[in-house]
C-alpha cells in the first residue's frame, strides 16, 4: 500500500475508490489464501494469519444478533488456535472430509489507522467418499484486520453461521 494511503488510514480520512480498490485486493488475497489453507487442511498455515491477541468464533447467527456470548468453536488468542491446530493435526479423529470455501461480497466497512473492518459472505461444500457433496455452512465473516510488519492478520475473525442446525461436528475452523 502506497505511504500516502496509509497515512490517510492512520488520519481517518476516508479513502479514495483506488485506495479503496487497493484495499479491498489486499483483503481478498488475505480471504483467499485463509480459505485454500482451511481447504487444504493446513492448519499449521491457518495459525498463521492471526495475531497473537486475536480472537476466532463460529458463531451461530442467533448468537450474534442477540450478542449472546456462545460460540460453537471459540479460540482467544493465538496460543487456543495453535492449540486447536494441534489437536486437528495429532489428536483428532473424524471421517475424511474435504471442504470447499467460496467466497463473495467482500465489504470494507470501515478503517480506522492500520484497523481495517471488513466482511464477506462465505458458503463451505463438504465431500466425503461415498456421498454427495453438501453445504455445511453459509453465512457471513464479520473481521477486524490489522496491517502488520508480516502483512494483513486477523485480529478478530467471527464466522457467523446462517444456518438452523450444525449438520456435521465443527472440528474444523470455518
Amino acid at each position: 500500500m502506497p505511504a500516502e494511503t496509509a497515512a490517510k488510514m492512520e488520519s481517518g480520512e476516508a479513502l479514495d475508490r483506488t485506495e479503496l480498490r487497493a484495499l479491498k485486493q489486499d483483503l481478498w488475497e488475505l480471504y483467499e489464501d485463509y480459505a485454500q489453507a482451511c481447504d487444504r487442511q493446513d492448519f499449521q498455515a491457518w495459525t498463521t494469519f492471526f495475531t497473537q491477541d486475536c480472537e476466532y468464533k463460529a458463531i451461530s447467527r442467533e448468537n450474534f444478533d442477540e450478542a449472546l456470548p456462545h460460540a460453537t468453536l471459540y479460540c482467544d488468542g493465538l496460543g487456543m488456535v495453535k492449540d486447536r491446530a494441534m489437536a486437528l493435526r495429532e489428536t483428532a479423529v473424524y471421517e475424511p472430509r474435504h471442504l470447499r470455501h467460496f467466497l463473495s461480497g467482500l465489504r470494507v466497512t470501515s478503517v480506522a489507522g492500520d484497523s481495517i473492518e471488513s466482511e464477506a459472505n462465505f458458503l463451505v461444500v463438504e465431500s466425503m467418499s461415498g456421498r454427495e457433496s453438501r453445504i455445511v455452512f453459509v453465512g457471513t465473516y464479520v473481521d477486524r484486520v490489522v496491517r502488520t510488519p508480516q502483512g494483513l492478520k486477523f485480529q478478530s475473525r467471527q464466522a457467523v453461521f446462517d444456518n438452523y442446525r450444525v449438520l456435521v461436528s465443527l472440528v474444523v475452523p470455518i
